[in-house]
């Protein structure tokens, strides 16, 4: 793979002590707390990238596919946080895994799909032409052709990673996975997810999450960039792909989604605030060289950053 050299700027030690020292050069309005300025929150942020970023490191896969639309947003932060959380000690990056997005949720495939009794998921319940269809999105070329397995595909014989931005049931990373896993034959495909909120059961109630992603919404459809699947919109678009994958992919807004795009620019302005020492992020605990990797990010030790600070990730 490419590797090549980020520019990132190492504050000096003491230029982080205290924190609002160092003025902000602009303002938050989504990644933001009402308890606080939103700095827990976005280092709280960093710090679950940092643990999809090792993940990815660990895995290697060759395409990363993020479940549209809430998962889109943890694309943007994996998309400007790889440069600095990803570099070695010599601070070289390896190239991040291509990122494609899908538009597969539960409430969308489960009734089809998983059976009320044993709970098994079991996507051979569905028509052939959805696999096709879904492969179509991926060939080399596009095709109108009905049977999309004679042509080869950007997938085949590689590494996927299927992401979504938080945990409940399983069920859509499974699903998800199976229709995948039939529609390119030979990939090797895993899954993974941004957040594992803790869950809340209540009687007559499907589990729900007590903590969800800032800009989680199921009542204002913009927000991430992207509007929901509209079969009748996707079914006279131009392009062959979205006509054929109307069922998996999101459709675009016919006007610029301001909310998705200041979203988009908090989330460069967060990388930034690392980059100049604004913010500190604690990598993945699981790194076994989780002491270098903070410093080398923060421009401190972790025993000089604890010693003057008494916050702690759980």
């Amino acid at each position: 793979m490419e590797i090549h050299s980020p520019t990132v700027h190492q504050p000096e030690q003491d230029s982080l002590f205290p924190q609002n020292e160092i003025p902000y050069c602009h303002d938050y309005k989504v990644l933001t707390s009402p308890e606080s300025n939103g700095e827990d929150l976005r280092a709280q942020y960093a710090h679950l990238t940092d643990k999809l970023i090792h993940r990815i490191q660990s895995e290697k896969p060759d395409h990363l596919i993020f479940l549209d639309k809430s998962a889109r947003p943890v694309a943007w932060m994996l998309k400007e946080l790889w440069p600095i959380m990803a570099a070695d000690e010599k601070g070289d990056v390896a190239e991040l895994p291509t990122i494609n997005f899908l538009n597969i949720d539960r409430e969308q495939w489960r009734i089809f799909v998983k059976d009320d009794e044993s709970e098994i998921i079991d996507v051979d319940r569905l028509p052939g032409k959805k696999f096709q269809d879904l492969r179509s999105i991926f060939t080399l070329k596009p095709t109108d052709d009905l049977n999309t397995f004679e042509h080869k595909s950007v997938f085949d014989n590689s590494k996927i990673m299927i992401i979504d931005e938080v945990r409940v049931s399983g069920d859509t990373l499974k699903i998800a996975s199976n229709m995948l896993q039939r529609a390119f034959p030979g990939t090797e495909i895993s899954q993974t997810w941004w957040m594992t909120p803790k869950i809340v059961n209540k009687p007559g109630q499907p589990p729900g999450n007590s903590d969800l992603p800032i800009w989680y919404s199921d009542e204002n459809v913009k927000g991430r960039g992207v509007g929901n699947r509209d079969n009748s919109k996707s079914s006279t678009s131009t392009s062959s792909r979205q006509r054929r994958g109307k069922e998996f992919l999101s459709t675009r807004f016919r006007t610029v989604d301001e909310k998705g795009r200041q979203l988009r620019d908090e989330i460069k302005y967060m990388a930034r605030d690392i980059m100049e020492g604004r913010l500190v992020v604690k990598p993945d605990l699981q790194r076994a060289d989780y002491a270098a990797q903070f410093e080398r990010i923060n421009g401190i030790t972790f025993q000089n950053y604890e010693a003057r600070n008494s916050i702690k990730y759980n």
